[in-house]
């Protein structure tokens, strides 16, 4: 691995898991309003330019896989006799597993060691998101457009937001200036929004409500859960999630529209304040990519061979579980360079307990499948229609919110906030 040493010594330099900005402003605050010295620390170049070397040459390496996968799998879907042997064993024995295993390759060749960058290289950018799409393309349920051409088959895969294609010509949609300057603004809000909640939570170490248990464990029983505390410390972790999600896919989509001129859909609708059912929030506010990877790469295969709907929503939510802590394993993944040299281990780095993304989105499943069979009824309806509007979205975010912790605890104390912020102007306390 030398020809990456020159790479790795030149862009990623700086780990990016360092607090050492300094201020480049300071404010002091009178006694009356509390007092002391604050400093504004300005974000981190290197977090950007690190972050679009990355994504871009992911989006190359997709492309690469795209040409492999349509020649040999969506082309033989689409064949009169249907795709032979050949196309599963490539599928199956080669594309997913080395699309499985190249973050692990990246993150090591690279020395990878920011959770930011840990996640561009993970399934929640593309990378492991496109064993679905690989998936999707054997079961044969690859979007008709997508699968029209080779050039559109490239455009879907690569791309790491879902492409927008013309109803009539089955084309990818060129993406208009009104289209880039809306999102242009939408990304700046969000800058400014993460900007705001990193100078406000970080102090607290992003969970400012004091409880008997620390988010990551799992240990926590029923009074644990349903503490206002604890209730209180989930929602700022998944607000933070949801508004961190919605600014890192807006980001992604707008590096894509730049560089081939097609628009993406909007992948986050504000889960947190505008969800009316379970089912919204999960199927159509949460994040809409994931959603219809799942929906075509387990949801209607796993419909073609059972009937029954909630059978497969409770399979698709166990896909996700088990998808998720394919990302944990990625997000704190410990390579060589990380080690000590003289023990072999890493005696700064997170080791998460697996299985809990698995309970967590299993338990949404469950929650939607039970939806489903008792949503219609009258109590329900009534609420949906005549509480107020705010009221039933808390309602419906407390369906996941007393679990949650297992879903975001990892995230604060792996450092993933910690890391992310340093791409961010925030401010400081320093006296």
């Amino acid at each position: 691995m030398a020809w990456f040493d020159s790479p790795r010594s030149a862009l990623f330099a700086d780990k990016l898991i360092v607090e050492d900005r300094s201020p480049i402003s300071t404010i002091n605050v009178p006694p009356f309003l509390g007092g002391g010295t604050y400093g504004v620390l300005p974000p981190k170049l290197a977090f950007w330019t690190d972050l679009t070397i990355l994504l871009a040459s992911q989006m190359v390496l997709c492309g690469l896989f795209a040409i492999v996968v349509y020649r040999c799998i969506v082309c033989k879907q689409q064949g009169p006799a249907g795709p032979d042997v050949s196309s599963y064993i490539i599928g199956f024995g080669f594309v997913i597993p080395a699309a499985l295993c190249i973050p692990f390759y990246l993150l090591a060749a690279l020395d990878l060691q920011s959770m930011t960058l840990s996640m561009a290289a993970d399934m929640s950018s593309y990378i492991g998101n496109l064993s679905l799409f690989r998936s999707t393309a054997m079961f044969g349920f690859t979007p008709h457009s997508a699968g029209k051409s080779m050039k559109n088959y490239v455009v879907y895969y690569s791309s790491m937001m879902a492409t927008v294609y013309d109803n009539e010509t089955g084309e990818p949609v060129k993406a208009t200036l009104a289209d880039i300057l809306s999102r242009i603004q939408h990304f700046a809000s969000l800058f400014v929004a993460l900007s705001t909640m990193f100078s406000i939570s970080l102090p607290f170490d992003f969970a400012p409500f004091a409880t008997r248990l620390d988010a990551h464990s799992i240990d926590h029983g029923l009074m644990d859960i349903i503490h206002p505390a604890h209730l209180m410390n989930n929602f700022i972790a998944a607000l933070l999630v949801s508004v961190s999600l919605s600014f890192s896919t807006l980001g992604a989509s707008l590096l894509f529209n730049f560089s081939t001129g097609i628009m993406t859909r909007k992948v986050v609708h504000n889960p947190m304040f505008a969800s009316k059912t379970p089912g919204e929030f999960w199927g159509r506010r949460w994040n809409n990519l994931v959603h219809s990877v799942l929906k075509t790469g387990i949801y209607k295969p796993t419909r073609r061979i059972i009937a029954s709907p909630n059978v497969a929503v409770v399979a698709t939510f166990l896909a996700s579980g088990l998808i998720h802590e394919y990302v944990w394993a990625i997000l704190f993944y410990v390579h060589e360079h990380q080690k000590d040299p003289a023990t072999g281990v890493c005696s700064t780095c997170f080791e998460p307990k697996y299985g809990k993304n698995l309970f967590f989105f299993s338990w949404n499943g469950v929650v939607i499948a039970l939806e489903s069979v008792v949503g219609g009824w009258w109590l329900f309806q009534w609420m949906k229609h005549n509480l107020p509007g705010p009221v039933v979205t808390a309602l419906v975010v407390m369906t996941a919110l007393p679990f949650g912790h297992l879903f975001t605890g990892d995230w604060i104390a792996g450092g993933y906030f910690t890391h992310f912020q340093l791409g961010f102007p925030i401010v400081v306390k320093l006296r």
